[in-house]
């Protein structure tokens, strides 16, 4: 059966619409990726086939829309990504895109989710239910009156500014249809009423009402579905709950008659069908032993900038947009990093000037093809080999094992971007002084604009130390296995001394088999003229050149540059208030990229390099902070909530796959299997918990002193008491389905199995 839709060119019209049918709803979503430039009224949809736009005259629906307009309490709703995370956990279809008015500081969006066939009467309880089991995730939005309207205009994305970088939009398309809530048996009187009493109120039920509804047998379906979520959201147990329902339900005055015998049959599906969503059942869904696959690569730019990286693309065995991406970045700040410099203070760079080089890492399994990157290099060394002064002389190779080491390498070259080892195993080896090389990457990142000194180190052999050189802008790209990367950041504690946030992360999931059978031979003339104009200007900036000046991209744009001061506050208050060590860390380092990313997009294509032309644009700005933000979201794929200490984490990963497989059934230890009640809950006993992980002696390696009794605490009481800290699960005093103390499932740890899970084994 098709999804239909009735489109109208204005809000104004009353009649004429265009019917549409999608055989696919991945086909419907395709019609609102792109936000054009318009005001906020204007063409839109009904969610239905219609002709004079009123809901008696609106056939049946298999859409149900969700209007994110607030919170439930009035306050700024969820942000649409939050609520496609939530829809996407619960598995259903549905699509996301902000609305004319959402803004930097206010969530405004439709959330369209695709649905089982049902009529109008039935359109407040779908709704009721859906915002529940938001809810029962803590997303919150209100129920507004529109959401019951039939015959409502839904507006196509528009903004003033398509190209704000304000638009979002989010998708899941390989899961179920929501369950529509058809057996509506009200009068259309009794409907009417219902409708009135919502718009009245602005918004679902109370408890109490819902309690009446059933006592008189004015409604049964819906309150008793919406009631058994709100149970089971608050905590009560499966039996409880049942329990409570049919009491009410025994106290109604229809009591006996055949609709109430249905409905009354139907409480114990409900209630279950209300643990079915919740956060157990999310464990219970995961398949432990198979990565998630996904292609997602990094926005990709316009311009003469994304043509260089599409024809870096055609140049691979194995076409793949990330690795061409993270190529074509890391050659061009390589080339460009101090001769360009970005400053949104001054024109002449002497406010706060930013150099243009960056540090990029690609995390990905052994043969999805890494070593592209390299290859990419030597394509170009081929292309501009006869360009005056190589470009070989701005890429070193090899391995770096020491921080002099390092530094001698950019002693003629002020810019230059190093082809790296394999990050993680490089960063573990023994060889060379690991916690120097660390500090020196620091540095470098962090002082490479044109008139800044890097930090000189005294070392107690005067041979090996490291004088102060004048503005190295050093770029630098390394590759890993998930796995060994993880392991690499947490021995360093790399989020913590900042080397992580000055990383742009790409992570590749899927490995694309699809052989390029036409691979490119050349770069196009534009491409080639720009490359080695670029060569040639850049590499005149070598040795110490005290004279040098660099060219200086600004901003002219007053509103832009307004724009960029509130972005920067904006992510300077998350670094102070952020809920994690992640989200505080990167945040302080996101601006910086952003003003990187937008130096790169202006350099690559501008076609001259003056003042007038070298000022980043709307375009470059939204475009760079659409990169950071992509690689933001990304992040925890790679660098999950970490402890600092390498034991502790590794126990966390155990103890949480046996939680998750005790709840998924798969324990193989029978002395570790609970009832079914217990899975859907996600309330597991202390003991069986325990049993599950004690045969690991790591354990041991954070026990205390049993001499010391009054202070001694077991490894496996302090991991639960750790994981109890950073939101994974809630250690219960008493067991509410049983004997004894117990653990309680948190999203936490959901998000974690999801994250961390890979190829069966644990990380």
């Amino acid at each position: 059966m098709a999804y239909i839709i009735t489109k109208f060119r204005s809000e104004t019209e009353k009649q004429g619409g265009i019917v549409k049918q999608y055989e696919h709803f991945e086909d419907l979503a395709k019609e609102f990726k792109e936000c054009r430039k318009g005001g906020k009224l204007g063409s839109g949809f009904i969610r239905c086939e219609t002709i004079e736009r009123k809901d008696s005259d609106c056939k049946p629906s298999r859409l149900l829309i969700i209007d994110g307009d607030e919170s439930e309490d009035g306050s700024n709703a969820p942000s649409p990504r939050q609520v496609h995370l939530a829809l996407k956990e619960l598995g259903y279809n549905h699509f996301i895109y902000t609305s004319h008015s959402h803004s930097k500081d206010k969530n405004k969006y439709r959330v369209v989710i695709a649905a089982d066939e049902y009529d109008r009467n039935a359109v407040t309880a779908n709704n009721s239910a859906v915002l529940l089991e938001l809810k029962a995730r803590g997303k919150a939005i209100k129920h507004v009156k529109e959401m019951n309207s039939f015959s409502q205009i839904w507006f196509n994305p528009r903004r003033d500014d398509p190209e704000d970088g304000l638009y979002r939009f989010y998708g899941f398309f390989k899961g179920k249809d929501w369950e529509s809530i058809t057996d509506v048996q009200e009068s259309e009187t009794e409907t009417k009423k219902d409708q009135e009493e919502t718009e009245k109120t602005g918004g679902s039920e109370s408890l109490e009402q819902m309690h009446e509804n059933i006592r008189t047998g004015r409604e049964y379906h819906e309150s008793l579905r919406t009631l058994s979520y709100q149970y089971i959201a608050d905590g009560m147990s499966t039996a409880n709950a049942k329990a409570i329902l049919k009491s009410i339900m025994n106290s109604s005055k229809d009591a006996g008659s055949d609709r109430w015998q249905t409905r009354y049959d139907d409480i114990d599906r409900m209630v279950d069908g209300a643990i079915g969503s919740s956060v157990a059942s999310s464990i219970a869904d995961l398949d432990l032993s198979e990565p998630e696959t996904i292609h997602n690569p990094p926005p990709m730019p316009d311009g003469l900038l994304g043509k260089f990286i599409t024809e870096l693309k055609e140049f691979m065995l194995y076409e793949d947009d990330t690795i061409a991406f993270a190529a074509g970045m890391f050659i061009l700040t390589s080339i460009v990093g101090r001769t360009f410099n970005v400053d949104i203070h001054s024109k002449d760079g002497l406010g706060a000037p930013t150099a243009l080089n960056m540090y990029f890492t690609l995390a990905a399994e052994t043969g999805v093809g890494k070593s592209e990157i390299e290859n990419a290099v030597e394509r170009t060394f081929m292309e501009f080999s006869g360009v005056n002064g190589s470009i070989r002389d701005f890429f070193y190779k090899g391995r770096v094992t020491g921080p002099r080491a390092l530094y001698r390498i950019y002693k003629s070259q002020r810019s230059v971007g190093v082809i790296a080892n394999e990050a993680g195993i490089e960063g573990k080896s023994s060889l060379g002084d690991k916690q120097g090389l660390n500090s020196a990457w620091l540095n470098l990142y962090g002082q490479g604009a044109w008139n800044k000194y890097t930090s000189a180190s005294e070392l107690s052999d005067s041979d090996n130390s490291i004088e102060s050189i004048r503005a190295v802008a050093i770029s630098r790209v390394s590759e890993s296995t998930p796995v060994e990367l993880m392991s690499y950041y947490r021995q360093g504690a790399s989020v913590e001394n900042g080397l992580i946030p000055r990383e742009n992360m790409f992570i590749i999931k899927e490995i694309n088999t699809k052989a390029n059978r036409n691979i490119r031979s050349h770069y196009s003339k534009d491409i080639r003229d720009k490359m080695e104009h670029l060569v040639s200007i850049c590499h005149k900036n070598a040795g110490e050149d005290l004279g040098f000046k660099p060219y200086v991209i600004s901003v002219d744009d007053s509103a832009l540059l307004a724009e960029m001061f509130a972005m920067q506050e904006r992510l300077r208050t998350r670094q102070s208030k952020g809920n994690t060590m992640h989200e505080r860390a990167l945040s302080g380092r996101m601006f910086v990229k952003m003003l990187r990313y937008a130096g790169i997009w202006t350099v690559f294509n501008v076609d001259k390099e003056d003042k007038d032309s070298l000022t980043i644009t709307r375009s470059g700005w939204s475009w760079a902070v659409r990169v950071v933000e992509d690689e933001y979201d990304k992040i925890n794929d790679v660098v999950a909530l970490t402890s600092g200490n390498n034991v502790m984490d590794e126990l966390i990963d155990y103890t949480a796959y046996k939680l998750g497989q005790i709840i998924n059934g798969t324990i193989k230890v029978n002395d570790c299997r609970v009832d079914p009640e217990m899975r859907r809950s996600g309330i597991i006993p202390t003991t069986k918990v325990k049993k599950a992980v004690r045969s690991n002696p790591q354990f041991k390696d954070l026990e205390g002193d049993p001499k010391f009794s009054g202070m001694y605490k077991s490894g496996i009481d302090k991991v639960l008491e750790y994981m109890a800290k950073i939101g994974y699960i809630e250690v219960l005093k008493k067991n509410p389905l049983g004997r004894g103390a117990a653990i309680k499932v948190l999203d936490g740890l959901v998000e974690h199995l999801e994250n961390r899970w890979d190829d069966g084994k644990v990380r």
